[in-house]
């Protein structure tokens, strides 16, 4: 069959612009689809970030509390857990002492003498050996502590008699990112009673 002139000439004015129209959704739906992928990422990676936060702090914050405890065999008095030490009447805050970091008899190691504090939207730490407060998680919202007695029931003033604390309930509360829902995280304990 022999061909045309018509057919040699190629594409007419029509089909290339029909052609690049379709083009053009193609790739604006491709690049908008790009777009949405990477906001939704940056708002998915914020959320665990500030998860992990909570997860690391409430982790650490159980362990230390579960663990405070008194190195002196023979104090009738021995307090491991100041409720309040800021004081502001708010349990926002806690000083935690355990002498675990190896069970030596003194309260100089890591983590054995620890005050933590929420402020800015920071968890902050501070031990003996820090020059000032230290970042210990970020995206943190608060910090709150519930006091119980040895036989579970709730201590009306742990700041009076921090002795008599038996168990802490932790919660923080932790931002997910901007246009997403807060977490809040909470874990109880029972204190151990090692002397």
């Amino acid at each position: 069959m022999a061909m045309t002139l018509s057919s040699e000439r190629g594409m007419t004015m029509v089909e290339l612009l029909v052609s690049s129209a379709v083009m053009l959704v193609v790739l604006s739906v491709t690049t908008t689809v790009m777009t949405k992928s990477s906001t939704m990422f940056t708002q998915q990676r914020a959320a665990l970030d500030g998860r992990n936060s909570g997860a690391a702090a409430i982790d650490l914050l159980t362990r230390l509390l579960r663990q405070s405890s008194c190195i002196s065999a023979t104090a009738v008095y021995c307090q491991s857990i100041v409720p309040d030490p800021e004081p502001n009447g708010v349990f926002d805050s806690v000083r935690v002492r355990a002498d675990w970091n190896p069970r030596d008899g003194d309260l100089n190691d890591p983590y054995e003498d620890v005050y933590f504090v929420v402020g800015g939207g920071t968890l902050w730490k501070k031990e003996p050996s820090d020059p000032g407060l230290v970042s210990f998680g970020d995206q943190v919202q608060s910090l709150n502590f519930a006091y119980t007695n040895q036989n579970g029931g709730p201590l009306t003033n742990p700041v009076a008699r921090p002795d008599l604390i038996g168990g802490v309930r932790v919660t923080i509360v932790t931002t997910a990112g901007r246009g997403l829902p807060s977490v809040t995280s909470t874990s109880a304990i029972s204190l151990r009673r090692i002397k």
